[in-house]
């Protein structure tokens, strides 16, 4: 068989059909390079489990007889009236010590800084993001927490099964108070199939933790839900929001509970900068 090789001397057409090069296959390359590329930026894949022992900033020492504690579904920092706004999202949150965050997102392609950061840099407290998914190869969606308490560690890790259509990542938190070692738990629950497993991973979280011990966050559940009136009823948990919120807000889905503290205040904050309102809530330093 005589075999010969395409040289530069050849018709263009002999050239491209030896190497393979025929425009029909550039643009089937192409298009299915293109799908690929899309298909993964597009798809949610859940951040892997994290842990650390600082957040990003130095807090202060803290020497009040109360704190603080909030949470809030931010919507990724758009109002009720569809504009993203930041600045009105920190507004709410002013005087806090520890708040809780969920529905926070990462960079985009005109600010490299995540939401966290830039809440965090607005109320001048330091700040942590927590992300549970990454889409388009960055973080991109998650929890966080800002707060001027000193934090001894903090852990992240998934709690969405296989089968599930989102992520969702815990927050856990370990802060030093006073001579007392205070274990915050923030949380953004689904509505999904795997629901009543991961409630039962956060009941049983909170309830292992010693005291004082915090769980908050956006539950996804309303009161008279069997599940969260068997949180609210238990012998030891404080519910912060159902005594000094609820009025305001009877169908509420977020929540603020405590263990081994005493609650001397509470309310929510409603500047529509959110789907959510505001809520927090006063506790004495044990």
């Amino acid at each position: 068989m005589n075999m010969r090789l395409a040289t530069e001397n050849d018709p263009p057409a002999t050239r491209r059909e030896f190497l393979g090069l025929h425009p029909v296959r550039w643009t089937g390359i192409f298009l299915l390079t293109t799908v690929f590329i899309v298909w993964d930026g597009y798809r949610r894949v859940p951040t892997p489990p994290a842990e650390g022992t600082s957040l990003n900033g130095t807090a202060t020492p803290f020497t009040k007889p109360t704190f603080r504690v909030g949470t809030f579904n931010i919507q990724g920092g758009v109002g009720m009236d569809d504009k993203l706004d930041l600045h009105r999202t920190a507004d709410c949150m002013r005087g806090c010590d520890l708040i809780g965050l969920q529905e926070v997102h990462g960079r985009t392609w005109t600010d490299s800084r995540d939401e966290a950061q830039i809440l965090g840099e607005d109320m001048r407290l330091p700040w942590l993001y927590a992300p549970a998914e990454t889409r388009w190869w960055h973080n991109s969606f998650g929890n966080s927490v800002i707060s001027d308490l000193a934090l001894e560690s903090w852990q992240r890790f998934p709690i969405s099964g296989p089968a599930s259509t989102n992520n969702r990542a815990l927050l856990i938190l370990h802060f030093r108070l006073g001579d007392h070692i205070l274990h915050v738990l923030n949380v953004h629950l689904p509505t999904t199939n795997d629901r009543p497993a991961q409630c039962a991973m956060v009941a049983a979280l909170f309830y292992s933790f010693e005291k004082p011990a915090i769980l908050l966050g956006d539950l996804n559940t309303r009161p008279g839900d069997p599940w969260i009136e068997k949180i609210r009823n238990h012998s030891d948990v404080v519910d912060a929001v159902g005594e000094f919120a609820e009025q305001q807000q009877p169908h509420h889905i977020d929540w603020i509970f405590a263990r081994g503290l005493t609650c001397v205040g509470g309310g929510t904050i409603d500047h529509q900068a959110s789907d959510h309102p505001f809520y927090w809530a006063d506790f004495q330093v044990p």
